[in-house]
């Protein structure tokens, strides 16, 4: 999360959980391959849970550093867990399908770039919609990713408030489309896990 809404205090780990509604509008307008799919910044592992809500068809791999949420990953099913120092040096090795995630913002580069030498995974990343530009625009163009704008601003807190940033999937498919996703009902939007 960032800009305005998160004033001066920032959690610790950039820990932001991912609204499942803003999952459940990709998945929407992408079709993506099932079996395995990796989180490589799982948290309590919400867009695993938004993902298993609406496919059946997925085995996921997840990482994480933070121990506390370690207990929840390993309950959900289909989950098998990885723990990691550092998500921008995991190594993912070969077979999965999707690598799926929302980064800390600071690192959120160098985890894609690290993602990019998985070969047989289309990379995946939830980030603010200004993050293709300034210093990363060449490396950008360079890929060309599809781009798969919320429509909505998500709020990645309990208090429901959002921040003064639109945000949204970079799908690094090589294809460069872009697209506003569906609307989501206000409704949905403040439903909490």
């Amino acid at each position: 999360m960032s800009s305005t809404a998160r004033g001066t205090v920032r959690e610790a780990l950039d820990d932001y959980p991912t609204p499942r509604w803003c999952v459940h509008r990709l998945l929407e307008a992408v079709a993506f391959p099932g079996l395995v799919w990796v989180e490589p910044c799982a948290g309590a592992g919400s867009i695993i849970r938004a993902v298993n809500e609406v496919r059946s068809d997925v085995r996921w791999i997840a990482n994480e550093l933070n121990e506390l949420y370690l207990p929840t990953l390993r309950s959900i099913p289909n989950v098998a867990v990885a723990v990691s120092e550092d998500a921008r040096t995991l190594d993912i090795g070969e077979g999965p399908s999707v690598i799926i995630t929302n980064p800390p913002f600071v690192y959120a580069q160098d985890i894609l770039l690290q993602c990019l030498k998985v070969k047989s995974a289309t990379a995946v990343f939830l980030e603010r919609l200004n993050w293709c530009c300034g210093p990363r625009r060449d490396l950008f163009r360079e890929l060309k990713p599809s781009t798969y704008v919320l429509p909505d601003r998500p709020s990645f807190t309990p208090d429901g408030k959002t921040d003064s940033i639109e945000y949204a999937f970079f799908v690094f498919d090589g294809q460069g489309t872009f697209q506003i996703l569906g609307d989501t009902p206000l409704i949905e939007r403040r439903r909490r896990e």
